[in-house]
């Protein structure tokens, strides 16, 4: 008796075996450009020049034995135009993938983001997880700064690092965590801050200081164009209301004299909106555990849970003192929201946001507010003195 393959599955095995076919062949077939035929970007800055043209300033790496880094500079009508003219100079393919910063440049902020961003955020090389940051002048001037010499060893070979590399300054945004007043913003959280049209876009500063590079302040924008930078203080609100308030020092000092230096080790904030005369206020309730890291009183003087209370008083009369203080300012002043306010009134007064959405940043300057701030003190550090703490008496026998 003779059976006969069933046509459906021999069809299937036959459309498989083509497929994988055709894959090998196009696999086989195309065009690969080589390592040493790319330019391996890791930093990109972005500038406007007097003329509108866009003005990059490339840091990659270099595949050079004596050096660690190149620097590459074009021009071009838009952000693409400018980085593929990189080929024009360099005689390579720019490869975006292992980039990990982009600083904008003043002029660049000033004339608007959105013909900046777009590029990184429709480009299929490019990475959502970019640190964005913005240079208090020009960003060519952050990533062809010059440093002291350093020397490394590669491959048994010597290099010569002369510029700060885009590595070092990424780490600016990745210690957050060791400092309140540096802020990590990524390209992902710009386009979704311009997306949005209610909540607005900030960014860290890039100042050069005697050679180095610092973070001093924080950008805050009006829709895509810059409107102010800000003190190093309201980056302090804008992490607290997104709960990442860590690192950072809180000097304070209490009716006896006693002056100590608190930090923060983790904090949680919420936010409660409320309609007073059809206006939104908003309660913020800072709740934070802190360390004493320092403290100025004689070694041998112990500490009661008195002290501590005291201690706990003056840091929230500090800490909500500057946060009404950056309040004011991002309100009253310069009237954006960049703590994303709009987004709580979407959540908790859905039926008023949804009536006055349009008119969102022309209602800001009229809200009110409140905070509260719940300090706790739950470590003093490491000393190696005795016993610094009176023991709690409960009053039992």
């Amino acid at each position: 008796m003779v059976r006969r393959f069933p046509f459906l599955k021999t069809l299937r095995i036959v459309t498989t075996l083509l497929a994988i076919l055709i894959l090998l062949f196009a696999m086989t077939t195309s065009t690969r450009v080589p390592l040493h035929q790319r330019v391996l970007v890791q930093g990109i800055g972005v500038d406007r020049t007097d003329s509108g043209q866009f003005h990059v300033t490339v840091q990659a790496v270099s595949t050079s034995a004596s050096t660690s880094v190149e620097v590459y500079e074009t021009d071009g009508d838009s952000v693409f135009d400018a980085l593929n003219n990189i080929t024009l100079v360099s005689g390579k393919t720019p490869f975006y993938t292992h980039n990990s910063i982009l600083i904008l440049g003043r002029q660049c902020a000033e004339s608007g983001l959105t013909d900046v961003m777009d590029f990184f955020v429709r480009h299929h090389q490019t990475r959502p997880a970019e640190n964005v940051f913005l240079a208090k002048d020009k960003a060519g001037d952050i990533l062809t700064l010059k440093s002291d010499p350093q020397i490394t060893m590669n491959n048994q070979q010597l290099q010569t690092n002369q510029y700060v590399l885009a590595s070092q300054i990424e780490q600016l945004a990745s210690a957050g965590d060791l400092n309140s007043q540096l802020l990590e913003v990524q390209v992902m959280d710009v386009a979704n801050d311009l997306y949005s049209e209610s909540c607005d876009v900030f960014l860290p500063v890039l100042s050069i200081e005697e050679k180095q590079i610092a973070v001093r302040g924080c950008a805050v924008f009006s829709g895509d164009k810059l409107k102010a930078i800000l003190s190093g203080n309201d980056t302090v609100l804008i992490k607290a209301v997104q709960d990442q308030l860590t690192g950072g020092a809180v000097q304070i000092s209490l009716d006896d004299g006693t002056k100590a230096t608190l930090s923060f080790l983790h904090s949680n904030c919420e936010t409660k909106a409320s309609l007073r005369d059809n206006v939104p206020h908003f309660d913020l309730t800072l709740s934070c555990e802190m360390n004493i890291d320092e403290i100025a009183r004689p070694m041998a003087e112990k500490q009661s849970i008195r002290d501590f209370e005291a201690l706990q008083k003056a840091a929230d009369k500090k800490i909500r003192s500057v946060l009404s203080q950056s309040l004011d300012t991002l309100l009253y002043k310069e009237k954006v929201d960049v703590l994303c306010l709009s987004k709580t009134l979407l959540h908790q007064q859905t039926d008023w946001w949804k009536q006055n959405e349009k008119q969102w940043h022309e209602i800001l300057p009229h809200c009110t507010y409140s905070v509260t701030v719940n300090s706790t003190i739950t470590a003093e550090g490491q000393e190696m003195s005795p016993q610094t703490i009176e023991p709690f008496s409960t009053g039992k026998a």
